[in-house]
């Protein structure tokens, strides 16, 4: 352990559950998103997947409202 949980333990505990608590959310939304994609994990799972990557620089600072198509480009 590391000498800050000894200092703030109330503290790290609500932060631990809290971490928790997010992937719950984010398995509670997969398995809906796979009901309304009539269960096909392929493309969930790719889509979780795809969600966490940082775009490159160029694209950050594209003008006008980003589109489904826009996400899912190759």
């Amino acid at each position: 352990m590391f000498p800050i949980h000894n200092i703030f333990p109330k503290e790290m505990a609500i932060i631990g559950r809290t971490l928790l608590n997010y992937g719950e959310l984010e398995l509670d939304l997969m398995n809906c998103i796979q009901v309304v994609r009539q269960y096909d994990m392929n493309s969930i799972l790719k889509a979780f997947q795809d969600s966490g990557r940082e775009e490159p620089h160029s694209d950050r600072g594209r003008s006008g409202p980003r589109t489904r198509a826009d996400t899912h480009a190759t």
